[in-house]
C-alpha cells in the first residue's frame, strides 16, 4: 500500500459546513486523511477509484480521541452504482465492520458481529473496555460507475462534547408534516426515513418518505431504522450530514441555528405523563425536534411526530431525557455548498464554491438548446486582491433587492473558481432576460487585480489570459460548441468588455491559444473534468 496524501494545499473550511453541529462525534473529510491506500486518489473533493480500478482499500494512521466504548459511524458518500464500507479497529487487530452501503436501493446490508474486544450490533459497536485511540478502513467498490466519499464520522460517548449553550429562550423551525401510516404496507416500520424525510423537505429538498425508506433499507436485518444508514442517506442530495450523541443544550444549540434535529426515543407507558403525549410505549421510534420554548422554568419542545395523526406534540424536555436512546442519539442534516475540486488539462485547479440557491442571482434555468457560447469578460476591478476568489465570494453576498448579476467562472493567475452550474443561465452579457448571451452564455471573467492600469498587460494577466483559454477549449469539447461561439462579451451588449484584452490587441492570439488547446485534447486521451 502507498501513502494517502493529498496533492492541494486548500483551507480546511473550504470542506467544512458554515456551522459546525459535531458535538461527540469526530468527522474526518477526505482532504484531512492520513494513512495506506491501494487503488484509491483523491479527487472531485473525495476519496475515490483510480481511473480503471474496481475496488479500493484505505487504512487511516491511529485516531486519538476521548475516552469511549460505544461508537456509531456515518459516511457521506456517492456511491453512484458503487459501494462503500466503513470498519473499526480499536486496537488495529479486530475490525468492525458496519457492513456494505449504497445508495442504490437493494444493496445496503448491515454486518453484525462479535469479537474479544466487542460487539457491533446493526449500527451500534458497544467494546467491553474504554479506548481512547482507533483507527479506520474505508473500502470502496465500482459497480456501474466509482464512488466518491466525502467524509466520515465516528460518535462516540465520550463524556465532553464540542457545542456551546445557547442563551436563546425561544426556537422554531416550521416544517412541514409527514406521517408515516400514510405509506401502504410499510408505514408502520419508517419513522426513521419519514423523520429523515422532514428535514430534507425543510432544507428544500422534497424525498418523499417512500424513497427514503427505499434508500435507507438494510437488506441484512430488513429494518428501515439502520441509524448509520438514515444519518448518510441525505449526503446522496448533497447534505453534509451524521449520527451524533447531543445533550440537552447541543439540542436547543442546533435548533436555535436553524436546524431541525431527528432523535430516537424509547418510550414506556406513563413516562410522558405530564406532557400530554399520547400513553403508549415503544422499543425503538424517530421523531424530529423542529423547536423548543422556555417559560416559567421549564423547556417544551415542539416535536414533528411521524406517528401521531396531528403530527405535531409538544413535549417537556426534562420528560424527553428519559426517553432519549443514549441519552442523545440524533441525525444532524446540513445543507452545504456544492463544492469541488479539479484541474485543467494544464494543471490549473477548478475550485468550485457555489452561489447558494436562495440567492437572488441563482434562479435562471437555461432554455431547451442548453450551452451555446463561452462568453470572455475582464472584471474591470483593479483593486489589488480582487483575484478570483475575491471574487467568488462577491457573488455569494448578493442579497434580494440588488442586481442578479453573475457569471460561471472567474479565472486569475492562480486558480479558476466556478460560482454557477453550468446548466443555469446567468445575467452576465447584457443583453437582457431572453438574451442569447444571458441565457445560452457560459460567462468567464478574467481578474485584473494584478494588471496596473492603463499599463502593458503583466505577466500575471497574461497567465489569466492562457488559463482562460485552456477552460474556454475544455468547455468547447464539453459542449461540442465551434470556436465562432468564443465571443467577447462586446458581441452582445456592445460593451467595450474585456476591456484589457481589446484595447491590447490580445484578442486573436487568445483564438489561437484556444484553438491550439481544442485541438491537443482532441486529438489525446485527456478526459474533460470541469
Amino acid at each position: 500500500m502507498k501513502d494517502y496524501s493529498v496533492q492541494l494545499d486548500i483551507e480546511k473550511d473550504f470542506y467544512h459546513p458554515e456551522i459546525d453541529l459535531h458535538h461527540r462525534t469526530i468527522c474526518l473529510y477526505a482532504n484531512e486523511f492520513k494513512g495506506k491506500c491501494e487503488n484509491l486518489r483523491f479527487y472531485n473533493d473525495g476519496l475515490t477509484l483510480e481511473e480503471g480500478k474496481m475496488c479500493g482499500v484505505f487504512i487511516s494512521d491511529s485516531i486519538e480521541c476521548d475516552s469511549f466504548d460505544v461508537m456509531i459511524a456515518s459516511w457521506n458518500c456517492k456511491s453512484v452504482g458503487g459501494t462503500v464500507s466503513v470498519s473499526v479497529s480499536p486496537d488495529g487487530n479486530e475490525w468492525f465492520s458496519w457492513g456494505v452501503w449504497s445508495d442504490t436501493a437493494g444493496i445496503s446490508a448491515s454486518a453484525s458481529s462479535k469479537a474479544d474486544l466487542g460487539e457491533l450490533d446493526i449500527d451500534i459497536l458497544t467494546l467491553k473496555e474504554k479506548h481512547t485511540s482507533f483507527i479506520f478502513r474505508i473500502e470502496l467498490k465500482a459497480i456501474e460507475n466509482a464512488p466518491v466519499l466525502y467524509s466520515v464520522s465516528f460518535a462516540i460517548n465520550s463524556e465532553n462534547g464540542k457545542l456551546p449553550k445557547t442563551d436563546s429562550l425561544f426556537a422554531e423551525n416550521r416544517v412541514n408534516t409527514r406521517i408515516q401510516g400514510t405509506v401502504p404496507v410499510i408505514g408502520g416500520r419508517i419513522c426513521s426515513p419519514t423523520s429523515v424525510s422532514m428535514a430534507m423537505e425543510y432544507h428544500g429538498v422534497d424525498s418523499p418518505m417512500q424513497d427514503v425508506a427505499a434508500a435507507v433499507y438494510d437488506n441484512g436485518k430488513d429494518i428501515y431504522g439502520n441509524w448509520s444508514f438514515n444519518a448518510s442517506f441525505p449526503a446522496f442530495h448533497g447534505f453534509s450530514s451524521f449520527f451524533d450523541l447531543y445533550d440537552a443544550e447541543a439540542l436547543k444549540y442546533a435548533l436555535s441555528c436553524g436546524f431541525p434535529v431527528a432523535c430516537s426515543v424509547k418510550i414506556q407507558k406513563g413516562q410522558l405523563a405530564k406532557s400530554g403525549y399520547p400513553d403508549r410505549s415503544t422499543n425503538g421510534h424517530l421523531l424530529l425536534v423542529t423547536g423548543y420554548i422556555t417559560k416559567n422554568d421549564n423547556t417544551w419542545l415542539y416535536i414533528n411526530d411521524p406517528a401521531v395523526q396531528s403530527g405535531k406534540i409538544t413535549v417537556l424536555l426534562s420528560e424527553f431525557m428519559d426517553i432519549w436512546r443514549f441519552g442523545g442519539a440524533v441525525y444532524v442534516i446540513q445543507p452545504k455548498p456544492e463544492k469541488f475540486i479539479t484541474h485543467l488539462e494544464n494543471g490549473m485547479p477548478v475550485i468550485a464554491d457555489y452561489v447558494a440557491k436562495n440567492r437572488i442571482n441563482r434562479r435562471y434555468e437555461r432554455g431547451s438548446v442548453g450551452a451555446k457560447y463561452v462568453v470572455i469578460h475582464n472584471t474591470d476591478n483593479w483593486r489589488a486582491g480582487a483575484g478570483a476568489k475575491a471574487h467568488s465570494q462577491y457573488l455569494k453576498s448578493f442579497e434580494q433587492g440588488q442586481r442578479p448579476l453573475a457569471w460561471h467562472y472567474t479565472v486569475d493567475d492562480e486558480a479558476i473558481y466556478k460560482s454557477l452550474p453550468e446548466e443555469e443561465a446567468a445575467y452576465h452579457a447584457g443583453d437582457g432576460a431572453e438574451g442569447e448571451g444571458n441565457l445560452y452564455g457560459i460567462g468567464i471573467e478574467i481578474c485584473l487585480n494584478k494588471q496596473p492600469r492603463g499599463e502593458k498587460p503583466s505577466e500575471a494577466f497574461i497567465k489569466a489570459v492562457k488559463n482562460t483559454a485552456v477552460l474556454a477549449a475544455e468547455l468547447m469539447v464539453k459542449y461540442s460548441l465551434p470556436i465562432e461561439n468564443v465571443r467577447q462579451h462586446n458581441a452582445f451588449s456592445g460593451k467595450n468588455c474585456p476591456s484589457c484584452m481589446r484595447e491590447n490587441g490580445m484578442w486573436d492570439e487568445f483564438i489561437s491559444d484556444v484553438t491550439a488547446h481544442y485541438e491537443h485534447i482532441t486529438s489525446s486521451n485527456y478526459k474533460i473534468k470541469i
